[in-house]
């Protein structure tokens, strides 16, 4: 009797996905949903965002916050960028009703500040109506946000089950918010740094310099964990770091020599930026502006001597974390590079509070690092991170009222709970070598 062959269809021959990659899929839908509801509800319920019927028609702040300058130096890169860092240009190009679609204060203006290529990216999206250019800003934040919740969540071998947490804070989490409703880059800033200290983490530095690299729209943030990336003798992470900013570099030049010129005449004229009149200094949380805070109208010429004290202060302690050889792979990096991150809101000439996004990085590594959490005093980490998170709201209030900038308190108190967890952690470890 002849035997009849059956087939199987082919999605039988297939391999099911393993309970690993179920999970990786869930997580990913989860770290892409949540930021983006977050800033679809930051459109649709901000009022830097939306036109309400009580909106007057002559706004006081622009439709999207810092995002009018990016789309203004995007146009002008696409029509006359000879004339990007032309202050006069550009604020009247902010104020052109045809151009943005509204009207607002005359007197308000955003400089440009970044570099030529930060603009050179933003003239892909100049084609734009303005109203269309800021969502699609936005949603590129959300995504920046899913990207650092992803690769946090599933890349750092160390953490604990924590995707819940990560979230609760981040909502919870002012500077955050702040950064969405103001149109800031603070989440994309996140991203890099995230994605760099994952790479790091697993011994991939010259990829993790690659992603650091881009944080150069911001140079200033680069110095504390390049420096101590090179004094470390990480060259391939500063190669990696090298290479990105060629990248970017020479791509604008080629097409705009002149341009970068004007950048640098420009970045010398700001060396004193936050003692003009205009500068808010409670809303900035470095050493400079909070001595500036302190003394600035008491003695001025105290000020940058006593930040330079305690940016010495600051480069000791750091120096007391990073002694000894820096091992990547080793749980006890992340006490290093959470507390670089810090010291690089410390260290910064100017720090407003919807930069302090980049803490949730530092806070996420001391909340949720199984092996971290072992050697920090937790009750001390405890009320640490309670003063970040929820500090974060009543800083800018406290330095009006006070004319202290607290927060630099509780960073330097947290870099030295950090402290003590490292050199606990560095005994462990001598004690199991022994």
């Amino acid at each position: 009797m002849a035997s009849v062959e059956t087939t199987q269809p082919l999605s039988a021959s297939l391999p099911s996905p393993t309970r690993k990659q179920i999970g990786l899929i869930r997580l990913f839908a989860i770290c892409l949903l949540i930021p983006c509801a977050l800033v679809s509800l930051v459109l649709n319920l901000s009022p830097n965002f939306s036109d309400s019927p009580n909106q007057p028609s002559l706004r006081e702040h622009p439709v999207g916050g810092d995002i009018l300058q990016e789309y203004v130096g995007g146009h002008i890169w696409n029509a006359d960028r000879t004339r990007l860092y032309d202050w006069k240009h550009s604020a009247a190009l902010q104020h052109d009703v045809e151009l943005v679609g509204f009207e607002w204060e005359a007197s308000g203006y955003f400089p440009m500040v970044y570099p030529p290529f930060h603009y050179q990216f933003a003239s892909f999206g100049s084609g734009l109506n303005y109203r269309s250019f800021v969502v699609a800003w936005m949603f590129a934040g959300a995504i920046s946000l899913s990207i650092a919740s992803f690769v946090f969540l599933s890349g750092y071998r160390e953490i604990r089950s924590g995707t819940g947490g990560w979230f609760i804070v981040a909502i919870l989490f002012t500077p955050l918010l702040l950064s969405l409703n103001m149109g800031q880059k603070s989440a994309i800033l996140l991203a890099i740094l995230t994605i760099s200290f994952v790479l790091l983490h697993r011994e991939r530095p010259f990829t993790a310099g690659l992603v650091f690299g881009l944080i150069a729209f911001k140079p200033y943030l680069a110095v504390p964990i390049g420096v101590a990336m090179l004094c470390k003798k990480q060259f391939r992470f500063v190669a990696g770091s090298l290479l990105t900013l060629s990248v970017l570099i020479v791509g604008s030049l080629f097409l705009a020599p002149d341009v970068w010129g004007d950048y640098v005449q420009m970045c010398f004229g700001m060396s004193n930026y936050i003692s003009n009149s205009g500068y808010q200094l409670e809303h900035s949380h470095s050493l400079w502006g909070a001595m500036q805070l302190l003394l600035g109208d008491f003695n001025p010429a105290l000020v940058k001597p006593m930040a330079i004290v305690a940016a010495i202060g600051l480069v000791t302690l750091l120096g007391r974390i990073l002694s000894g050889p820096i091992e990547l792979s080793s749980p006890r990096f992340a006490f290093q590079f959470a507390a670089l991150v810090i010291a690089t809101v410390l260290i910064s000439p100017h720090f407003y509070t919807y930069d302090l996004t980049i803490l949730l990085l530092p806070l996420a590594i001391c909340g949720l690092s199984e092996e971290v959490s072992k050697h920090i005093n937790l009750r001390l980490l405890y009320w640490i991170c309670i003063a970040v998170l929820f500090g974060a709201s009543i800083y800018v209030p406290l330095a009006l009222k006070l004319g202290v900038q607290i927060s630099t308190v509780v960073f330097f108190a947290w870099l030295i709970v950090i402290a003590g967890g490292w050199n606990a952690a560095k005994k462990q470890a001598l004690h199991r070598f022994e």
